[in-house]
């Protein structure tokens, strides 16, 4: 994943179309950013990939699946 990516985020139920705004060289951390509120965040989450490519949110380390928007 890049900065300007369309992805579509999800955990659970909640789905979501997001645009990462900051990527780290690697792609292991990312800020995602969206419209309304997401599993408890307002407007944007913080991403950071485990060591088995498990995407987590840096505040309470649950699992978002993140896929590319083509």
């Amino acid at each position: 994943m890049k900065r300007g990516d369309f992805v579509r985020i999800e955990r659970g139920e909640a789905k979501m179309e997001a645009m990462v705004t900051l990527a780290s060289p690697c792609g292991g951390s990312l800020m995602v950013m969206f419209d309304g509120m997401f599993c408890g965040f307002a407007g944007m989450m913080p991403l950071l990939r485990d060591d088995e490519g498990v995407y987590r949110d840096l505040v309470t380390s649950q699992p978002v699946a993140l896929e590319k928007i083509k």
